[in-house]
Parts: structure tokens; sequence; C-alpha cells
């Protein structure tokens, strides 16, 4: 029922996708959606909304080749989500969460892992097959958006060697799980590169300014200057 019905709010409260983007500190809230539909749905277009409205490609070449980089790999991301809505525990009527940063992006969603997996190095070790939601993940499965239960780790290790990218860490605790997505070092690169870019032409613009102030002010000491030397000349003569 969640997973197709178009409104899953009308019988389980919280059964949506809040994604916001921040400034500086966890407080500073810049903006935010929220993604509501089916829970297959939500999947599709939460990803399509981070990558086109709140992660930055930023452009470098290979030779005439142009590349879009991204802080971290969608296909990645895809299935750090797939994992939250399957293991959400729908009960506690939380709202997955994804918190968007300048280099990094937070994943939250009150769910439950084993107890055996308690740490993101045994989660990308080889491990059984235990779904929070079993029907809801043989729903995803048998659609086609779950390949095969317990490969999604599998898929998330690939896709970021693929990208050159780090392995997303996961908090494991009673109140949720939460799951860091950092930066890959070519994404802080170029970001380093056009904030160094950004701060050297604003540096050139103030420089621009001081010097047609300092010329401003110097016709103006000229004419004050003419001005005293004339007033002499005249009370002179």
């Amino acid at each position: 029922m969640l997973a197709f019905y178009k409104d899953p709010e009308k019988w389980v409260t919280g059964s949506y996708i809040k994604i916001g983007y921040f400034g500086d500190s966890d407080s500073d809230l810049k903006y935010q959606d929220e993604v509501h539909g089916s829970l297959i749905e939500q999947i599709d277009k939460a990803v399509d909304l981070v990558y086109t409205k709140y992660l930055k490609a930023l452009i470098y070449y290979e030779g005439i080749q142009r590349i879009e980089q991204f802080m971290f790999p969608q296909e990645a991301f895809r299935e750090i989500l797939l994992n939250a809505v399957v293991h959400k525990d729908y009960s506690a009527c939380n709202p997955i969460q994804i918190s968007v940063y300048e280099d990094k992006i937070y994943i939250w969603n009150h769910g439950e892992m084993p107890s055996e997996l308690d740490s993101t190095e045994k989660l990308f070790e080889k491990h059984s097959s235990k779904p929070y939601n079993p029907k809801l993940a043989n729903v995803f499965f048998k659609s086609g958006m779950i390949e095969a239960w317990g490969r999604g780790f599998d898929k998330i290790r690939e896709a970021c060697a693929k990208y050159d990218g780090r392995l997303p860490e996961y908090n494991v605790s009673a109140s949720g799980i939460m799951v860091l997505c950092k930066a890959c070092d070519k994404y802080l690169e170029l970001l380093h590169d056009e904030l160094h870019l950004v701060q050297s032409e604003q540096d050139d613009e103030q420089d621009m300014n001081l010097r047609k102030m300092e010329i401003r002010y110097t016709r103006v000491a000229n004419w004050i200057e003419w001005g005293i030397s004339m007033t002499e000349h005249r009370l002179k003569g």
C-alpha cells in the first residue's frame, strides 16, 4: 500500500522525504523541499531534485571533453536512499531527512539495522540480508529497483570506487541511521579552485574600487588646492 498508493501519508504519517540545504552551520537553513507520492515514486523524484537543485556540478576538461563532477556518485546516493526507505521504521512517523552542505550530504531515517551490523566496516563486509520491512523490500525487488537483496552495499562500493570517492559513513544508533556522504577529492579540488577564483575576482574588484576612490579624492584635492591658490592670488592682487 505504501509503495504504490499516491498518498501514503493518509495511512502512515511521515511517509515522505524532506530535503534541506544548509550554509555554514546546522541552523543556517537556506531552502528546503518535501517529496511526496508513493514510495516507489519518491526515490527517483528525490534523487532528481537533489542532483538538479541541491548539488552543484563543477566543470573540468580532459582534452576537449567537458566533464561534470558532482561531490558524490548519483548511483551510490540512490542506493543509500533505497536502503533508507526499506529499513525505515514507519511507526515512528518521521520523514526521511536529507541535509545537503557545500561539501557533504547527510541522509537520516528512523530505522534499524540488524544488531550485528553496527558499524560502517561491518555493513560493507559480506553479510546476510535482513530487511527491516521484508514485504516492502520484496515489492522494490520485484519492481526492479533493488537488483538483489543484500547487493545494495556492493553497488555503493562499486559506484564510489568508479568515482574515486570515499565510502559513506554509517552511524547506527537507537535514534536511527545517519549516513554521511563526503565529497570526493576531485570535487574538493575543483571547489577550492572555484572559491579561489571568486576571491581573486572580488579582490580585483575591491582594488579597482579603491583606485577609483583615490582618483576621485585626488581630483577633489586638486580642485581645492587650485581654489585656494586662486583665492590667495586675488587677495594679493
